[in-house]
């Protein structure tokens, strides 16, 4: 899917290892649409949205709305297929695995963290 992972800030836990950012606007609009499932540790993060939906979609995901400092403002626990979510002023939506954010609550933090061979490969990369 991606690189990267999402830890909760206060535990350390890792929610996600396999990070997905969906950063044009038909991504965003996709997101999970056409997708089986999410497996365990797989996420998708939709930066600059506010409202999310679940049309087209075959399972069940968490969705977590997040302000700029990743703090999570607005949870959405097992949406299920073919719904859309309430309107969130947020900065980020990360969508899980049904389930995955049980651990969470609202004011609770995140970190994403790029893996290590992208932070490498964006440093070192050629100049154009």
């Amino acid at each position: 899917m991606g690189h990267g992972r999402i830890i909760d800030a206060h535990s350390g836990a890792v929610l996600a290892d396999d990070v997905r950012w969906a950063d044009s606007f038909g991504s965003r609009l996709r997101g999970l649409v056409g997708t089986a499932e999410l497996e365990a540790r797989q996420a998708i993060v939709l930066p600059g949205v506010s409202q999310i939906h679940t049309i087209g979609m075959t399972f069940p995901i968490d969705a977590l709305f997040c302000d700029a400092s990743w703090e999570i403002h607005h949870m959405v626990r097992v949406m299920r297929p073919w719904r859309i979510s309430r309107y969130v002023r947020s900065s980020y939506v990360i969508e899980l695995r049904a389930s995955a954010a049980t651990t969470l609550n609202l004011g609770d933090v995140l970190v994403y963290q790029e893996d290590q061979e992208d932070q490498v490969n964006e440093r070192y990369a050629p100049s154009k």
